[in-house]
């Protein structure tokens, strides 16, 4: 991944991550179309992350071309590159051959290190309150939509006899 040095690369990353994660639920979409109402979560999933990384762009285009020029402390906005492996192993679909494979890859996607410490710079370096509380929000909504997964989908045993297709 990209070195961090400004304000604007850590948008351009926040954006990369959201957009990585759209693929992924697509992916699952995809996976589990042989049941709808699980396809049809993941493809909501996967409209957020499309919402997410718009709001996420037109919060980088109403910066002045001064502050996304604004340097930023390397030391907690570089990313390793084993966060950089772990981040990118959770978006891997081939791994995902039951839909608790699935829900646990998307759990550990949402609350990754580096989910997070985007996160956190991405408020830190917030224009408004308005995104500052969106990207909060965002976190929570995720959160909240794996929690009723289980109500909606069934305990572990249960999502482990969900079979994904086969590519």
């Amino acid at each position: 991944m990209q070195k961090t040095n400004t304000v604007s690369d850590i948008f351009r990353i926040a954006i990369s991550l959201e957009k990585k994660a759209e693929s992924f639920y697509l992916g699952l979409s995809n996976k589990f179309s042989d049941h709808p109402e699980v396809s049809e979560f993941w493809k909501d999933m996967m409209k957020d992350e499309i919402l997410h990384a718009r709001s996420l762009q037109k919060s980088l285009d109403s910066l002045t071309e001064e502050q996304c020029r604004i340097p930023v402390d390397a030391a907690s906005t570089n990313y390793s590159d084993d966060e950089l492996q772990r981040y990118l192993s959770l978006c891997d679909l081939q791994k995902v051959k039951t839909l608790d494979d699935a829900y646990d890859a998307a759990y550990n996607l949402e609350f990754s290190e580096i989910n997070s410490k985007v996160k956190s710079l991405l408020k830190k370096f917030m224009k408004s309150d308005e995104m500052i509380h969106f990207i909060l929000s965002v976190l929570e909504h995720h959160v909240s939509k794996l929690e009723e997964f289980s109500k909606s989908f069934g305990d572990e045993e249960a999502r482990k006899r969900v079979l994904a297709k086969t590519d």
